[in-house]
């Protein structure tokens, strides 16, 4: 089967490393998969031969869509979001090919992102479109207040990142799950590449290592503050610990906190994912920040299954997958948010080894069971056949 994914962004972003890991398993049922994507860049990071290459999309439009290997066109094409940029360039391969059945995959709650970085209402933007409301521009990243909804409609069936977006209302197609696909070999361990990684970053001492990996964006920037107030406030208790941040910062977000983080911070910029899975089983404990709000909970944020399959603490927000983890036994759960809860939590687990011990085990079990790649990648196949049989 002849599989397009059609990306929003990069090769290398999240959601390319989430296409990335169904198609190292799709390859393996003889599944050819290729990835249009907006942009290429001279230094990403591309797979092995044969999971997954990218093309640009200029390039799968000019070649009339027969970039696979057996020189047909795809029999699935499988837009990863319904944002502006997608629908664009699906309904122009929709023209070369019609007949082609369309997914469209969900990994947000795409109006809450858009009304997030316009600071207007749907129905707002809605009205100022149609009043030609001057200055007004609906970013090419992200939904169209008009366009998304038929969009999604026309579409031959949804894909959902979590099933709390099944709530989301307009879907009204076949759905199905599609959680991230984790692969445990990829994560390194061992008591002696952690010491060196300790070393590597000048950890002091009987420090607590923290590790945080994702980037800052307009609509996690009270989450990351959260989580910096919750580390400010474990440093000023004297408990030594480090915070090793990985990924792209944005200094604005930090600057109504009211203290100097370097003082428990490291940061390490934007990291090869490699890099990022060998760092995450370093960590003492792994802390996801967030309120289970209309944000967080129609979302599965990229490091949280990760986090899971890192064999260590974590700490998150009863919101998405946290609905189905318990509380002391695969992971603590936070219930508003505030740093209060992440530090009471995060003292629970450093004072208590075997609480430490069990919730890194259960962690694991869990992430092993709900993103095993073999059923991850079933699940996807089974459902392209079903859209795609005639």
């Amino acid at each position: 089967m002849n599989l397009l994914f059609v990306s929003y962004g990069t090769w290398n972003n999240n959601s390319g490393y989430h296409i990335q890991a169904l198609a190292r398993s799709l390859n393996l049922r003889d599944c050819d998969c290729r990835v249009a994507v907006p942009k290429i860049k001279p230094e990403d990071d591309l797979p092995p031969a044969g999971w997954c290459q990218p093309v640009h999309y200029r390039d799968v439009l000019k070649n009339g869509g027969a970039i696979f290997t057996n020189g047909r066109p795809a029999d699935v094409v499988h837009a990863w979001t319904p944002r502006e940029i997608v629908r664009q360039f699906v309904e122009s391969y929709l023209e070369i090919h019609p007949a082609t059945p369309h997914v469209v995959h969900l990994e947000d709650n795409e109006e809450n992102l858009l009304e997030r970085f316009l600071g207007k209402s749907i129905s707002e933007l809605r009205r100022d479109l149609k009043a030609g409301v001057e200055g007004l521009s609906i970013p090419p990243g992200l939904i169209h207040p008009n366009h998304y909804r038929t969009f999604l409609a026309e579409a031959d069936g949804i894909t959902v990142i979590h099933q709390m977006l099944e709530e989301l209302p307009g879907l009204g197609r076949e759905v199905c799950e599609l959680v991230p696909a984790i692969y445990p070999e990829d994560f390194k361990g061992g008591q002696g590449h952690c010491e060196r990684v300790r070393r590597e970053y000048a950890v002091p001492d009987g420090a607590r290592v923290v590790v945080y990996s994702g980037n800052d964006h307009f609509a996690n920037a009270e989450d990351i503050r959260l989580l910096y107030q919750a580390m400010y406030e474990l440093h000023r208790a004297d408990r030594p610990i480090r915070l090793l941040r990985a990924g792209e910062t944005l200094p604005e977000i930090y600057q109504p906190l009211p203290f100097d983080r370097e003082q428990f911070e490291t940061c390490l910029g934007v990291l090869p994912h490699d890099q990022v899975l060998a760092l995450l089983p370093c960590a003492d404990i792994l802390v996801q920040p967030g309120k289970p709000d209309e944000f967080n909970r129609f979302r599965l944020p990229a490091k949280v299954p990760e986090f899971l399959s890192a064999g260590k603490p974590v700490i998150l927000p009863r919101a998405n997958v946290g609905m189905e983890l318990q509380h002391g036994v695969n992971a603590m759960l936070t219930e508003g948010g505030n740093p209060g809860e992440i530090v009471t939590n995060f003292e629970a687990i450093d004072r208590d080894p075997a609480l430490a011990s069990s919730l890194a085990s259960g962690a694991l079990e869990f992430a092993r069971r709900r993103f095993d790649p073999e059923r991850v990648a079933g699940d996807a196949l089974r459902f392209y056949q079903k859209v795609a049989r005639p």
